[in-house]
C-alpha cells in the first residue's frame, strides 16, 4: 500500500516538475527568441540544452573573449579562425567582431548543421574537413548515446578495436594541414580557437607558419588527464609546443561579481556585507577578466594563449 503511494506522489512529483520546465522554458524562449540567433542543433545535446536556457552555447565564455580579448584587437580588419566549429555558434558570435571568419567541421552531420546556421552570412567561410599536421582520409567513431560536441579525431587503434559496432557510427572525414590550403594572404589572422577534444597538437603542428607570421591569439581547451608532470611542474605537449613557438603568456577566463564592501580578511563578514549588498543594493555588476597562469595545475582549463603580455 505505502509503496503504490510512493510511486503516485513520485508520478505526481514527476508531471509537476515537466510542467514547470516546459513552462520556464517556453518563457525563455520568448525572451531568447528576441535577442539571439535561431540555431538548429541536435536534439538531446547539452550544446542545444544550453542555447535554449542562455540563449548561446557558452555565454559566459564569449562575453569574456569579447571583454578582454575583442575589443582590445583591430578585428575589423583581420580575420578568425574557428577550428571545430561545430554547428556554429562560436562561429556566427565570432563574425559579429571579424572581418571575415573561416570555419572548420569534419563530421558530416554536424556540418550540415553548420552550413544551415551560417547561410546567407557574408561573413563566414564553411569547410567540411578537419586540421591536422597531415593530408589525409580516417574513419573515425562516434558513440551514437554521446553529444556530437564530444566527438573526437583522436581514436587510436586500440580503442578503435575495443568499440562496439552497434554503439557507433562510421564517418570517413577529410584532414587537411592549415599553412598548404589557406590561401588569404592579405589579412592578418589575429584569433585562432580551436576546439577539437585532444587533436590540438595536430591542429598546430599543421599551422606552423601561421603561427610564426600572423601569431594569432590562441583560445583552446586543456583537460586534466592532458597534463604531465616533470620536475614537479605540470604541462603538457599542447603548452610545450607553443612555447616553443613563441607564446610565452598563457591565461585562464576569469568571472566575479563587482561587491562594494567585499572583505577578504575576514570571512563571516564578507558573508554578511555580500548579503546585506545582495538584498538592499543593485545587484553588483559582473566583471571579466584573464588570469596570468605562471603555472599549471591538474585540472581543466579553457586557456588563452598569446606571444604578447595581453593584461
Amino acid at each position: 500500500m505505502f509503496k503504490n503511494i510512493k510511486k503516485r506522489i513520485n508520478y505526481l512529483k514527476s508531471i509537476y516538475e515537466i510542467h514547470f520546465i516546459h513552462k520556464k522554458l517556453k518563457n525563455l524562449n520568448n525572451k531568447n527568441i528576441k535577442k539571439y540567433p535561431q540555431l538548429a542543433t541536435y536534439s538531446f545535446d547539452p550544446i542545444g540544452t544550453e542555447i535554449s536556457i542562455y540563449g548561446q552555447f557558452e555565454k559566459k565564455e564569449l562575453q569574456n573573449l569579447k571583454d578582454c580579448i575583442f575589443n582590445n584587437l583591430n578585428t575589423k580588419n583581420s580575420i578568425c579562425i574557428d577550428v571545430g566549429a561545430n554547428i556554429g555558434n562560436h562561429t556566427l558570435n565570432f563574425s559579429n567582431y571579424f572581418k571575415h571568419t573561416y570555419a572548420y567541421e569534419p563530421h558530416p552531420d554536424t556540418f550540415q548543421l553548420l552550413k544551415f546556421n551560417t547561410r546567407n552570412k557574408n561573413k563566414i567561410s564553411i569547410y567540411n574537413y578537419g586540421l591536422s599536421d597531415k593530408n589525409e582520409e580516417i574513419v573515425v567513431r562516434h558513440n551514437k548515446f554521446e553529444p556530437h560536441g564530444e566527438f573526437s579525431i583522436n581514436f587510436n587503434d586500440e580503442k578503435k578495436n575495443n568499440l562496439n559496432s552497434v554503439l557507433y557510427d562510421e564517418h570517413l572525414v577529410k584532414l587537411k594541414i592549415f599553412d598548404e590550403i589557406f590561401i588569404n594572404t592579405s589579412d592578418k589572422i589575429s584569433f585562432i580557437k580551436i576546439d577539437v577534444e585532444d587533436f590540438e597538437l595536430n591542429v598546430l603542428k599543421g599551422m606552423k607558419k601561421t603561427l610564426s607570421n600572423h601569431s594569432p591569439i590562441i583560445f583552446f581547451e586543456q583537460y586534466q588527464n592532458q597534463f604531465i608532470k616533470n620536475d614537479n611542474i605540470f604541462s603538457s605537449p599542447v603548452i610545450d609546443y607553443l612555447k616553443e613557438n613563441g607564446y610565452n603568456y598563457f591565461y585562464e577566463q576569469s568571472y566575479a561579481r563587482k561587491w562594494r564592501f567585499s572583505n577578504n580578511y575576514f570571512p563571516i563578514l564578507n558573508k554578511i556585507s555580500k548579503l546585506f549588498e545582495l538584498f538592499f543594493l543593485d545587484l553588483p555588476t559582473k566583471e571579466n577578466k584573464l588570469l596570468l597562469l605562471n603555472e599549471f595545475s591538474k585540472k581543466d582549463y579553457n586557456i588563452i594563449a598569446s606571444k604578447s603580455k595581453l593584461n
